[in-house]
């Protein structure tokens, strides 16, 4: 069995009394961070052409020292076949390599290889190393566990950030992975988002952001802004998105009818332009405030 295993790291077995077995020096690469391919690649990668991508993600995982060159050539000469494997089973590949603290070097060695470009081949592979490096060094340690960017980066705005710029849309990439709804809803605020309209991040613009998208997202797409070539101070865009408390908009349609406005598309544009207001005055007017802009433009259009 541990010979038909794909990895040595994988080829490990326990008894229930704590024994390790370890027929193909598993231990060993896992403590030098070595992934190597149990017996010969080519015959590993011929029962399933999935595990090249699963090499290239334990490389991103696990790896601390260059790989096997005849690995690496296996992956070469099968990367071919990578297109007769399920959508799904890619993505879940593919999404677990993208997790990876730094997946940059490992995706160059893709390219390299010529697998990138059978799954991915419009991808800038260079943008990732920008991006891990700004998640590294760019935000305090306590933005980064209120954003989400404490422990493994976000697959999606890496996904995003591979592939911004080159016309591709979320829904392309929806039917390419098989990505479920949300993730193809995530995708698409990270690919339609544009940094360059949006610097600089001021204030304001980020309490927008903030109510728009959350907190979350609204911490990436500075991620995207800086890999995108934006300046500007992130000590004190942490220091903005730190203090943001994310607001509701007071009102709803139903506050608009009680004005007077009959039911129907007037109502739905009352609330659009009342709501515009309340953003462009950095959503500070409470619910009263709105209430009589809301009234105003109702007696304009009447």
């Amino acid at each position: 069995d541990a010979r038909r295993r794909d990895f040595t790291l994988n080829a490990m077995s326990r008894e229930a009394g704590g024994k390790i077995h370890d027929f193909t020096g598993g231990w060993q690469d896992a403590r030098d961070g070595n992934i190597r391919f149990v017996g010969d690649p080519r015959e590993r990668i011929r029962e399933d052409t999935l595990r090249i991508l699963r090499f290239f993600r334990f490389l991103a995982t696990h790896g601390r020292v260059l790989p096997d060159e005849m690995a690496l050539a296996a992956c070469h000469e099968a990367a071919g076949h990578l297109k007769d494997l399920s959508r799904e089973r890619i993505w879940k590949e593919l999404k677990k390599l993208l997790a990876a603290p730094n997946p940059g070097p490992v995706w160059k060695m893709m390219q390299d290889a010529g697998v990138a470009q059978k799954i991915l081949p419009e991808a800038h592979g260079a943008r990732l190393e920008k991006l891990a490096e700004l998640e590294k060094h760019f935000f305090s340690a306590a933005l980064r566990l209120r954003q989400g960017f404490g422990g493994q980066g976000d697959p999606l705005l890496r996904l995003a950030v591979l592939v911004h710029g080159n016309q591709t849309e979320a829904e392309m990439l929806q039917a390419q992975f098989a990505l479920s709804h949300v993730e193809a809803r995530i995708l698409g605020f990270f690919l339609d988002f544009s940094p360059e309209k949006q610097a600089p991040f001021t204030p304001k613009k980020l309490h927008a952001l903030a109510y728009y998208y959350g907190l979350d997202i609204t911490g990436k797409f500075l991620l995207m802004g800086g890999v995108f070539g934006a300046h500007f101070d992130w000590d004190s865009v942490a220091d903005v998105l730190q203090k943001t408390e994310v607001k509701s908009f007071p009102l709803k349609g139903e506050d608009v009818v009680g004005l007077g406005v009959s039911p129907g598309p007037r109502v739905g544009e009352i609330l659009r332009q009342t709501e515009a207001w309340w953003i462009d005055q950095d959503l500070v007017p409470d619910r009263e405030a709105c209430l009589e802009k809301a009234s105003k433009l109702a007696r304009q259009s009447e």
